[in-house]
């Protein structure tokens, strides 16, 4: 049972204003033994990768068994080349062309000892020692075996450019959001809008302080995530595919995403289950721009409008049906900062704010236009952790890094209230709202400019400060050359 304040609540209202709800939502503790399971299939998922990781390394006549497994290693922070909108602008190296390395083809990368390993026109080779950059490759660098192990896989993804697509290949924010939005309530019986899924979006969901060129398709399952008037819980599975492609300077980005919603039935009656229904949500656009860019700190700014595109939602109480139409457009202005803390360690950060522009009409079939809801404004917070546990660049598996999230969402004020003549009313039944919601994920970077992210988040407020039990995620997302900047791929 829940207990929540307010004058006009789903659920028994009594004398005093109070209000009561019954919720079937699981509870915690079970939610938590889910979630538990998920991260042990993580856990086995980061084994088994690191395991065909090695096996993959020493192939012979590759040249990459002379650099060795970087397992926890150091890869250059610093690179010099830039991939994917980090590191020296583009007219710093307009006409290199990146080398084709060994396992997609090319010809073997020879020990760093010969002193021919690929390299920029005019960059000199590197000291294995950590000396000057500058200096040529002493062979006294190499008397000492156990530096040669430790520096020649540094050395390797320096000179071949593999650092910078490693450092831009950063992981993205994985992210937490399903919207939290109003409910048709009609005496006892309150239903979820299949539209709250689809009416708010987060920029930081798969996203970065980066402007990156690629395409990307996400998968997002949130458990127990809407109710019917009759009480049955329904899940909502998010699939979304988009795109974001650099302009200008190669500092700014525009991105789109196309969501399709599985989630509860947009047209619902009071005495029937509403089931599941598929619906096209809501398309977004983003724009963002790098403000600050450096060796180990980028930040960015931008912002996104969210365009009504999907359906709309309705009620019938068997008296009159009502309607809640799809019109509002969002605006969402954001700031995000990436900071690399060591060879290992980064930090991702976001910070948005959800503005509803012109609100939407709210209609009954008997009387017509009865007024119009507005969506609350939102502030949302989302901090990531991560760190890098296995990189090598002469593997399948380049790179393993674990992650760890924190998602704050809150209202900014209290929710319209709408209601029909025959007392069906439209509100957010949890009013003013706190929910923050723990990220965990596996991030895997895959052949050449590809990453694969699996994870689960658990809400750690209880009642209406939460919009899911549960939550279960894949993320693809593939990083596409950018010759028209200039800059090699």
């Amino acid at each position: 049972m829940r207990f929540v304040k307010g004058e006009y609540q789903l659920g028994v209202i009594t004398m005093n204003g109070s209000f009561m709800r019954t919720s079937s939502k699981g509870n915690a503790s079970f939610a938590w033994m889910r979630l538990r399971g998920i991260l042990w299939l993580l856990l086995a998922l980061t084994c088994m990768a690191g395991a065909a990781s090695a096996q993959s390394l020493a192939q012979q006549g590759n040249g990459c068994a002379d650099f060795g497994p970087a397992i926890g290693g150091p890869v250059d922070s610093t690179p010099k080349l830039d991939f994917y909108g980090q590191g020296m602008p583009p007219s710093s190296y307009p006409d290199y062309t990146r080398p084709t390395p060994p396992w997609d083809g090319g010809s073997p990368i020879q020990s760093p000892s010969a002193g021919n390993a690929p390299r920029p026109p005019g960059e000199e080779p590197r000291d294995l020692t950590g000396s000057d950059p500058g200096q040529a490759v002493s062979d006294s660098g190499l008397n000492n075996a156990q530096a040669s192990i430790d520096n020649s896989v540094d050395n390797f993804v320096r000179q071949s450019g593999v650092a910078a697509e490693s450092q831009s290949l950063t992981p993205n924010m994985t992210g937490d959001m399903l919207g939290t939005g109003p409910s048709f309530v009609s005496g006892l019986s309150s239903a979820t809008l299949a539209g709250t899924a689809w009416r708010r979006i987060k920029t930081a969901d798969n996203n970065s302080p980066f402007a990156r060129d690629r395409v990307f398709a996400t998968y997002h399952h949130f458990h127990n995530s809407a109710q019917d008037a009759l009480g049955n819980l329904y899940s909502t599975d998010r699939y979304r595919i988009g795109m974001e492609r650099r302009i200008f300077d190669g500092r700014s980005s525009l991105e789109l995403r196309v969501p399709i919603f599985s989630t509860i039935g947009e047209d619902q009656d009071l005495m029937d289950p509403s089931g599941q229904a598929q619906n096209l949500g809501n398309i977004s656009l983003s724009f963002k721009r790098q403000l600050i860019t450096r060796q180990d700190f980028v930040f960015s700014s931008g912002v996104t409008g969210l365009f009504p595109t999907g359906a709309d939602d309705s009620f019938n109480n068997g008296v009159e049906v009502v309607s809640l139409k799809n019109e509002s457009i969002h605006l969402l202005p954001f700031l995000s900062a990436y900071a690399q803390l060591t060879d290992n360690v980064f930090l991702n950060l976001f910070s948005q704010i959800d503005f509803d522009l012109s609100g939407n009409e709210f209609e009954s079939s008997s009387t017509g236009y009865l007024g119009s809801y507005q969506d609350q404004n939102l502030l949302l917070l989302d901090m990531q952790a991560g760190a890098w546990l296995y990189r090598n660049p002469c593997s399948r598996v380049k790179g393993i890094a674990g992650l760890v999230e924190l998602h704050y969402n809150t209202s900014l004020q209290d929710t319209d209230v709408v209601s029909s003549t025959s007392n069906i009313m439209l509100l957010n039944t949890a009013n003013r709202f706190d929910t923050l919601n723990l990220t965990g994920a596996l991030h895997f970077e895959l052949g050449r400019g590809t990453t694969l992210r699996v994870g689960a988040a658990t809400p750690l407020r209880t009642d209406d400060d939460r919009a899911f039990d549960a939550e279960f995620f894949v993320q693809v997302n593939h990083y596409l050359g950018a010759r028209s900047f200039g800059r090699p791929y």
